[in-house]
């Protein structure tokens, strides 16, 4: 699966609230998570809870275009 995030966004996430997106990667890898459906503005978007490093955290992703496995993260 292939991840893709805005750097700014990434660095100013890691600033503010202590998560690296480079870290979230590990939410999809086969752990158990919680998963909703939470689509916006007509985006299919999903929200993941999963456990990180002893910590919960929540990983919004959006479907690319035309690719069911590029994903665009968000997360705190």
């Amino acid at each position: 699966m292939r991840f893709e995030w805005d750097e700014r966004k990434r660095a100013s996430n890691a600033r503010t609230h202590g998560v690296d997106f480079l870290d979230m990667v590990r939410v999809f890898d086969g752990r158990l998570v919680f998963e909703y459906h939470s689509p916006r503005q007509g985006e299919d978007r999903w929200g993941t809870v999963g456990i990180v490093n002893d910590r919960f955290y929540l990983v919004v992703r959006a479907a690319g275009k035309g690719a069911a496995d590029h994903l665009r993260l968000s997360c705190r």
